[in-house]
């Protein structure tokens, strides 16, 4: 989801002899430049590609494919896609899924849900009967939650949510981009069940998550502010809201960053088609 599709995605250095390329996208994607991550992967793939192993050449091109969704340019996220298939089928279950994980992301992007669902529905079969992934099946469960949700099947989208949370956290830190997705994606569902109270618990866990991780400045708090404020409007909370979008605006003002950016969900994603889905994965 923004995501965002889910597009599901902490990254740690994939492999210790390419560190640099690498490290430098993932960091790029942290902190808020996805054409410059694009641009570290791409290096990183014509460097030294030919030498990695078949499921991290997989991997890699994935990840390369999560910057050019994260910075808008579908048709290269697409052609990056395109070019594992042509190399025949992914090895491994994990490949296959992560492929297919990604596919969905790019076809929620371009509001092709039924397309996105199929894709998420082979995945979670692929993954259910290879254990030892938890982290991408709760990336592929929380892009199946997405489009549960902009398709109205709040129930659903709630369950499958809450357990991508508990598969994620299982593996990986409290503060970990997929998890601070995952509860803002979370608090949307329960802002749109009617359940006020724990919407604003999700949102705001997932708030203190991106602070810790990315410092009180960074654009994606002021997402996360403003669907606090949401929220707390709902609440009756007027003061409170009215102070979270005062300094989301700051926070807008200072990175230079238009609100239409949308780097995670917001609590009426479901009125919000074009909003941001998770392709991430570890």
């Amino acid at each position: 989801m923004t995501s965002r599709l889910a597009l599901l995605l902490s990254f740690a250095p994939l492999f210790a002899q390419h560190i640099d390329w690498i490290t430098a996208g993932n960091r790029a994607l942290d902190g808020g430049n996805p054409r410059q991550a694009a641009a570290d992967f791409a290096h990183a793939l014509e460097e030294t590609g030919t030498r990695f192993a078949a499921k991290d050449l997989v991997h890699l091109r994935v990840t390369l494919a999560t910057a050019y969704m994260e910075a808008g340019d579908y048709r290269a996220a697409e052609s990056v896609l395109r070019e594992i298939q042509k190399g025949g089928e992914p090895a491994g279950d994990r490949s296959k899924a992560e492929v297919l994980n990604a596919w969905s992301a790019v076809h929620m992007k371009l509001g092709q849900l039924a397309e996105a669902e199929a894709n998420l529905t082979e995945a979670e079969r692929i993954l259910l009967k290879s254990p030892g992934h938890g982290e991408l099946m709760g990336t592929v469960l929380h892009n199946l939650a997405a489009i549960e949700l902009r398709t109205g099947r709040y129930e659903d989208a709630l369950q499958n949510e809450r357990v991508a949370l508990a598969q994620l956290a299982q593996t990986l830190p409290a503060n970990d981009p997929a998890l601070i997705r995952a509860w803002a994606s979370l608090g949307s569902l329960q802002y749109m069940m009617g359940a006020a109270d724990e919407a604003r618990l999700s949102t705001e866990r997932a708030l203190s998550a991106a602070e810790t991780r990315y410092g009180p400045a960074h654009p994606l708090i002021a997402d996360l502010l403003e669907s606090d404020a949401i929220v707390l409007d709902r609440l009756k909370l007027k003061k409170p809201a009215r102070q979270a979008r005062d300094r989301a605006r700051a926070i807008r003002a200072s990175s230079g960053v238009p609100a239409e950016r949308g780097l995670t969900w917001d609590v009426r994603e479901i009125q919000l088609p074009g909003s941001a889905v998770s392709l991430r994965s570890q």
